[in-house]
């Protein structure tokens, strides 16, 4: 008897601490406010029946509560943000990878840069879009213009089959250019976009001024306003070696 009374004192010690984890990793997360409270409220009414019912039979009370913010929290994660930001940053990573190691798009891209900033938005769109992220860019009214056909953005099929809208400002950097001015005049441009959202896949708080150089530039931290982020990326065509690039630094 002695010995399944330890049993089970070790194994009731073994889900206080799995739910005493659970609850700690719950309130860490990056929630919408709304359900961050209801969190909080859970988690204190998890701490009353941890008071009042003891031993096995309590813990089994405090899993059962914490198994019914499964939908919640799937719903929360669903309409973050966050997976979809990083499906923006990826591609970027993607881009700047390819034009590290690839001749071709390299070369391709090298001619739209001494073309014309337009040239290097359309590149960088249909980029984009194999990640399943939709570009565009603000207009002189605020609305959106299709970064690749140049006309304003209609919820159309088209549109509908990306898996993320993102606003993005697109800037060149030549030679003898001052890449904060830049920097700054992209900050500008995107600030005068009203949130509005479309189809509800847009990204509505991040935006990003991405900057377009021939060799590797600085670019500015992220700048926050309220619950924007705004993001500088830079595209480098010709990038320095890692190895150059770390002595520069």
């Amino acid at each position: 008897m002695f010995g399944i009374a330890s049993n089970q004192r070790a194994a009731s010690d073994s889900l206080v601490l799995e739910s005493q984890e659970m609850r700690a990793r719950m309130l860490a997360l990056a929630l919408p406010a709304g359900l961050k409270v209801s969190l909080q409220l859970i988690v204190e009414r998890l701490s009353e029946i941890a008071k009042v019912v003891e031993g096995p039979a309590g813990v089994a009370h405090q899993l059962l509560v914490l198994s019914t913010l499964q939908a919640p929290l799937d719903e929360a994660f669903a309409s973050t943000e966050e997976p979809r930001r990083s499906l923006v940053d990826r591609a970027f990573l993607h881009l700047n990878r390819l034009l590290t190691v690839d001749d071709s798009i390299r070369s391709t891209w090298k001619g739209a840069f001494d073309k014309h900033e337009t040239q290097c938005e359309t590149l960088g769109a249909l980029h984009l879009l194999s990640h399943g992220i939709f570009a565009f860019k603000a207009d002189a009214d605020s609305g959106r213009t299709d970064l690749i056909l140049g006309e304003p953005v209609i919820l159309s099929d088209d549109v509908r089959a990306a898996a993320a809208m993102v606003l993005t400002e697109w800037k060149l950097i030549r030679t003898g250019d001052d890449p904060a001015a830049k920097a700054l005049e992209g900050l500008k441009q995107v600030r005068r976009y009203s949130r509005v959202e479309l189809g509800g896949f847009e990204l509505r708080d991040h935006r990003y001024v991405v900057l377009v150089s021939d060799r590797s530039a600085p670019v500015p931290p992220t700048e926050y306003e309220g619950t924007l982020a705004y993001h500088y990326i830079n595209i480098a065509i010709a990038p320095d070696k890692p190895s150059v690039e770390s002595r520069r630094s």
